[in-house]
């Protein structure tokens, strides 16, 4: 088997680890989305806190 490519992911709010993964030659392409389907409060992937 032949490893072609690597995938991170990270969240917005991880600056430096963006700038680390761009220094190491990585794009920045898509954006991902989610939605919370019960209506329940989710704080820990919100941004800003």
């Amino acid at each position: 088997m032949t490893v072609r490519m690597a995938k991170v992911c990270c969240n917005q709010l991880r600056i430096r680890a963006h700038n680390f993964y761009e220094k190491q030659g990585m794009s920045k392409f898509h954006y991902k989305f989610t939605m919370n389907l019960h209506n329940e409060e989710i704080k820990e992937n919100r941004l800003g806190i």
